[in-house]
């Protein structure tokens, strides 16, 4: 790991504490002394600020330019950045951003070589370790961030933004009930933060299946004013959660401000649908069906229309063709059952329902598995397993989610990869 031994530096230092306070007050007797000549200088006339005044103006300075670098705002940044050198004593928060621009481009690699050249000692600690944190976040490697989220909480448990960072580690870790208990505790510092409550509802959303408390957070991340792009995407989800739940006008009033898209059309036509609003509900699938005509989603509702209509034939050809593709969609596997059982095909129906149970079986498995890897956040075993079974039920992103997810545990524990 880059930050090694920086950190086994750190831990020495630990280790000699009584030299290290013997140190810091040195330190705090030099500032002091020299706060008393520049307080004297100013008593005559000189004007030169007082040392306590220059370090707020570099803490100012320092703290802006982070959030310029963490906004994307690189001009800023450098600007800020170039006004700090005009300061003595601030070598150690130029490395450190100097390091933090490295991100700009993205190479992570080098960014986290000159962090590591500071010292995670005093002001610069929290710093230091929040930016390499971040860095391996953005190399999605979720074990090392975890372990260096977890220090900087213990030392300063009142910072939402670590609560939230560690949320979303344990999110692509796939351990969901500890990124709840993270937003939880950053719903808590930052009331405000309307991302924890839109993370939380994803999380309940589509992991849990808890329609219920996941609009409540939506809506809870409605109020809290995000930017227009995400109003757009957390009402969609909170659309999906609506229809879920057969609230189907509600659902519709929320889409009303969503810009038109394939997704928004076929939920919208699916509400109109099931109110009884056929006519209106087939013109918004047709729109839908010429923006994108190959869209599950429009050939799904399609096919539950067509079969609603009585023509089983050409639902039965959709559904084969969708499973084609997706063997193990053990919910169209399902409509394909009740189509051929609705056509009066015996045979036919006592097949696909057997292979809806092996998929479903399966799912279940999957499903079980998930649970246990959620309390056990760094078991890279089990995520193996999970990524190989995903990978037989054909879900290939999942898979892909839960190999990087073991990867990160194999680090973690000192494991090398097989």
């Amino acid at each position: 790991m880059v930050l090694s031994k920086r950190m086994a530096r750190v831990q020495v230092g630990k280790n000699r504490g009584r030299a290290v306070w013997v140190a810091g007050g040195l330190v705090l007797l030099l500032a002091g002394l020299g706060a008393w000549i520049y307080r004297g200088r100013a008593a005559t006339g000189t004007g030169r600020p007082s040392i306590g005044t220059t370090f707020e103006e570099v803490q100012r300075l320092f703290d802006e330019a982070q959030a310029a670098a963490r906004a994307g705002d690189q001009d800023l940044f450098r600007e800020l950045v170039e006004k700090m050198r005009s300061y003595p004593g601030t070598a150690g928060h130029i490395n450190l951003l100097l390091g933090v621009g490295l991100t700009f481009s993205g190479d992570m690699d080098a960014a986290l070589r000159q962090i590591s050249r500071v010292a995670p000692v005093g002001t610069l600690r929290k710093p230091m370790l929040q930016w390499s944190a971040e860095c391996l976040m953005r190399q999605q490697r979720w074990g090392e961030a975890e372990q260096l989220l977890k220090l900087v909480i213990e030392e300063d448990p009142q910072d939402a933004e670590n609560h939230r960072n560690l949320a979303t580690v344990y999110h692509n870790l796939g351990a969901m009930d500890f990124a709840l208990a993270a937003l939880q505790e950053t719903q808590r510092l930052d009331p405000d933060d309307y991302r924890a409550h839109r993370l939380a509802g994803l999380i309940l959303n589509a992991d849990y299946a808890n329609y219920t408390e996941a609009i409540n957070q939506y809506r809870s991340a409605l109020d809290r004013s995000p930017p227009d792009e995400v109003v757009r995407a957390i009402r969609s989800e909170l659309a999906h959660c609506l229809i879920e739940q057969r609230d189907y006008n509600a659902a519709l009033e929320i889409l009303e401000a969503v810009p038109v898209a394939v997704p928004v059309l076929v939920m919208r036509s699916e509400c109109l649908w099931s109110m009884g609003e056929l006519e209106e509900s087939q013109k918004l699938l047709a729109e839908a069906e010429a923006l994108k005509p190959d869209s599950v989603q429009v050939r799904l509702l399609r096919a539950r229309m067509l079969l609603d209509d009585g023509q089983r034939d050409q639902a039965i050809a959709i559904y084969e063709e969708l499973l084609a593709k997706e063997p193990h969609d053990f919910q169209t596997r399902y409509q394909l059952a009740l189509a051929y059982q609705s056509a009066g095909n015996a045979e036919a129906y006592e097949r696909e329902l057997a292979r809806y149970r092996e998929s479903e079986s399966k799912r279940s498995e999957l499903f079980d598995m998930y649970r246990e890897a959620m309390q056990r956040p760094a078991d890279y075993e089990i995520r193996e397993r999970l990524a190989a079974l995903s990978q037989e039920l054909g879900q290939h992103e999942l898979s892909e989610t839960w190999r990087k997810a073991a990867r990160s545990a194999r680090e973690l524990a000192g494991v090398p990869p097989e």
